[in-house]
C-alpha cells in the first residue's frame, strides 16, 4: 500500500515538475548599457517571481552554478524530489523605464 502511495507521489511530482517547466519567468533588473547587472539575480529571485505566478518553490529546489549577474535567457535546473526535477527559462531584462530620461 505504502509503494502505491509513494508511485502516486511521485507521479505527481513529476505532473507538477512538468508543468513548471512550461512556465517561462521574467525578472527585472537593474544592468549597464553593455548588459552586466549593478546586483545579481539569484534563486531568492526566482522563487519569488515563481510566487507570482501561484508556483510555490523553496530556495534549495533551485539548482544555479552560480547567482546571474548579465541580461539575458537562462535554463534554470530546479529538483522536486531525489529523482524528480525539471528545467526553467528564466528571462533577466533590464527593469522599465531605468533608461527613460
Amino acid at each position: 500500500k505504502l509503494q502505491a502511495l509513494e508511485k502516486v507521489h511521485q507521479a505527481n511530482l513529476r505532473k507538477k515538475a512538468g508543468e513548471i517547466a512550461k512556465q517561462s519567468i521574467t525578472i527585472e533588473a537593474n544592468a549597464t548599457e553593455d548588459g552586466h547587472l549593478y546586483g545579481s539575480v539569484g534563486a531568492a529571485d526566482i522563487v519569488a517571481a515563481l510566487k507570482k505566478i501561484d508556483i510555490t518553490l523553496n530556495l534549495d529546489q533551485i539548482r544555479l552554478d552560480g547567482v546571474l549577474k548579465e541580461l539575458g535567457l537562462y535554463t534554470v535546473k530546479f529538483k522536486l524530489a531525489s529523482d524528480v526535477d525539471g528545467e526553467l527559462k528564466v528571462w533577466v531584462v533590464p527593469t522599465v523605464g531605468a533608461d527613460d530620461k
